[in-house]
C-alpha cells in the first residue's frame, strides 16, 4: 500500500468489522487515496470512550423524553386508543441495576397492562424462551416495590402481559407471525405427550416491518420513521463505510419526520449505536456461516471459542461493562456465566 499517507489529512473514518478474520478496526482513508486498517480500533471505541449501551430501537422508544411515542408504539399494536401519556409507565430492565437482565423495551399502561418490545435483525426462535425470562425478571422488580408478598394466602394481581418482537432482518419472514413456547419444548413420536399438552405456555407475536409503507395504518408514524433510518442505512452501507452510510441516513431524513430532530440533537450517540448494531449484525451472521460449514467438531469448537471472545472485546469497546459483556454472551450463545467466564479467563 502507497505510504503517501502520512503527509495527506484524514478524509474519513469507517468502522467495520472484518469477517475474514474476525476483528474489529477503523478504515482510515486519506486525501491522497490511500487507505490504512487499524486493527481493534473502532468508532465506538475512540471516540472519548463513550458508553453505548442502548441500541436505536431502544433509544427512540424507551426514552422517557419522548413517551408519547412509545405511547403511539403501544396503540398501534395493542389496537387501543390512550391519550395520556401519564397512563403509561416504561418498566424495561435495566441490566446495571435488575440482575443483569436487560430487554428492549417494556411499558406498563393503565396499571394493568404489560407489553414486552424486542427489536431483532436476526430471526431467534428462542425468543418465547427470553420473553419468559424478561417477564419474570420485571414483575419480581414491580412486586419488589409494590412490596407483594407472594407467600401470603391471598392471590396476587399481575398485569396482563404481551410480547412482541419487531424484526427488520435480511431473512424472509412472514409479516405475522406467531412464535410459541411450545415450540421448544422436546416433541417425541407421539408429540410433547400422549395425553396432554404441556402447562406452560407464552406466544410472541412477530412483526415483519421490512417494507413499511408511510400511510400503513397498522403501525405508528414513528415505526415506519425508524424502519425507513434502518433501511436507507443498510442500502447506502453497501456502497461505502458503515459510518458514512449512517451519517448519509441522518442527512436524508425528510423534515417532516416525527423523530429527525432527536436523531439530529443525538446525531454521535446514534451514530454509534448504528455502528455497533451493523458489526453485531455482521458477527452474528459470520457465526453461522462458520456454523454450517462442513468440518472437525474440534475445529468447529475453537472457532466459537475465538467468536467469543473477539465479541466479548466488541462489547468492552462500546462501553459494556465485564459482567454486562458476560451476561449479553450467556444469553446470545445459550451459555451459562461460569462457562463464559472460565473461556475468556482461563487464569482466573
Amino acid at each position: 500500500m502507497n505510504k503517501k499517507h502520512k503527509d495527506s489529512s484524514v478524509i474519513e473514518m469507517i468502522s467495520l468489522y472484518t469477517e475474514a478474520d474476525a476483528k474489529a478496526g477503523t478504515l482510515v482513508r486519506y486525501s491522497d487515496g490511500t487507505e490504512k486498517l487499524i486493527s481493534g480500533k473502532s468508532s465506538y471505541g475512540t471516540k472519548a470512550d463513550r458508553n453505548i449501551k442502548d441500541r436505536l430501537f431502544r433509544f427512540i422508544f424507551g426514552n422517557e423524553k419522548h413517551k408519547e411515542w412509545t405511547l403511539a408504539l403501544y396503540n398501534s399494536i395493542e389496537h387501543t386508543d390512550y391519550t395520556d401519556v401519564n397512563d403509561l409507565q416504561i418498566v424495561t430492565l435495566d441490566n446495571a441495576i435488575y440482575m443483569h437482565m436487560k430487554n428492549d423495551v417494556s411499558v406498563l399502561v393503565g396499571s394493568w397492562n404489560m407489553s414486552f418490545y424486542e427489536h431483532q435483525s436476526t430471526l431467534n426462535p428462542n425468543m418465547p424462551y427470553r420473553f419468559l425470562g424478561y417477564w419474570h425478571s420485571t414483575m419480581n422488580q414491580i412486586l419488589e416495590v409494590q412490596q407483594k408478598d407472594i407467600y401470603r394466602n391471598e392471590p396476587i394481581e399481575l398485569p396482563v402481559p404481551s410480547f412482541h418482537v419487531i424484526y427488520n432482518g435480511t431473512d424472509k419472514a412472514e409479516k405475522i407471525e406467531e412464535l410459541r413456547l411450545s415450540d421448544l419444548f422436546h416433541k417425541n413420536a407421539s408429540g410433547y405427550n400422549k395425553d396432554r399438552n404441556p402447562s406452560l405456555e407464552l406466544i410472541v407475536t412477530q412483526h415483519n416491518i421490512n417494507g413499511l409503507k408511510k400511510e400503513d395504518s397498522q403501525y405508528c408514524v414513528q415505526l415506519y420513521e425508524y424502519e425507513w433510518f434502518v433501511e436507507t442505512v443498510r442500502k447506502y452501507s453497501k456502497e461505502t463505510g458503515i459510518t458514512s452510510a449512517v451519517n448519509q441516513a441522518i442527512e436524508e431524513m425528510p423534515e417532516d419526520f416525527t423523530i429527525r430532530n432527536f436523531i439530529l440533537e443525538n446525531r454521535s450517540e446514534v451514530v454509534d449505536m448504528s455502528v455497533f448494531e451493523y458489526n453485531e449484525e455482521r458477527h452474528l451472521a459470520y457465526i453461522r456461516e462458520k456454523g454450517r460449514e462442513e468440518g472437525r467438531e474440534e475445529g468447529r469448537k475453537e472457532e466459537r471459542e475465538h467468536s467469543i471472545v473477539r465479541f466479548f472485546e466488541m462489547l468492552k469497546k462500546r462501553g459494556d461493562s465485564e459482567e454486562d459483556a458476560v451476561s449479553t454472551i450467556c444469553e446470545m450463545y445459550g451459555m451459562e456465566p461460569e462457562d463464559v467466564r472460565g473461556l475468556l479467563f482461563p487464569r482466573q
